[in-house]
């Protein structure tokens, strides 16, 4: 006896949400049925589906679960909820869980703790910081979280010498992470450091 198969509404909530496509059809169904249930179920197993739900529904609430699902959802948030205390919690739960999400930051939000969270998660995030911001303590942060962030921090940081020792530091980490990969090419390390150091020089 062949076994019946589960129809979508059979199916256990767990089982529907394991794959991309049910998201994927949960962001079309929220286009032409917008219930706040539907709402909530869509932005959290998809965050960007947030650009679907009309801003009459688009409470902090659902916000907040929609940018924990995705960071980068903090885009279609309204405006008017990007003012107050409980903004900045909401742009600091976009930022740690994608750091690009400072790049929708508003700048009455702005703030050094927003700015290391991003960087410290994702150096190159110091790319889309304001001028303003960019400490010594910011840019080394991101340099030690990346290397190459060091081209987003401002020519007289940037000439530190105790930014060029993080620099060189995480080079020399780096390679000697790869040299535990390929022990065979040694010298990899070496030509690496050269390279890193001429780059810098010439930056």
């Amino acid at each position: 006896m062949k076994k019946k198969k589960k129809s979508v509404i059979d199916l256990d909530l767990d089982d529907v949400f394991e794959t991309r496509m049910m998201r994927e059809v949960l962001t079309h169904l929220l286009k032409s049925r917008k219930t706040p249930e539907l709402c909530i179920v869509a932005v959290q197993q998809n965050g960007s589906a947030l650009k679907f739900v009309p801003k009459a529904l688009r409470t902090l609430e659902l916000s907040l679960i929609a940018v924990q699902n995705d960071g980068l959802a903090l885009k279609f948030v309204p405006d008017k909820l990007k003012k107050g205390l409980q903004a900045f919690e909401l742009c600091l739960a976009a930022v740690k869980q994608n750091s690009k999400a400072i790049e929708y930051v508003p700048e009455s939000l702005m703030t050094m703790e927003l700015c290391l969270a991003a960087v410290q998660q994702n150096g190159f995030a110091l790319h889309y910081i304001p001028e303003k911001y960019k400490t010594v303590q910011l840019c080394r942060a991101a340099v030690k979280q990346n290397y190459l962030a060091l081209r987003y921090a401002p020519r007289k940081i940037k000439e530190l010498p105790e930014l060029r020792k993080t620099y060189i530091k995480q080079c020399v980490k780096r390679d000697l992470e790869n040299l535990d990969k390929d022990i065979n090419n040694p010298f990899n390390l070496f030509e690496d450091i050269f390279s890193y150091s001429s780059r810098l020089r010439g930056e």
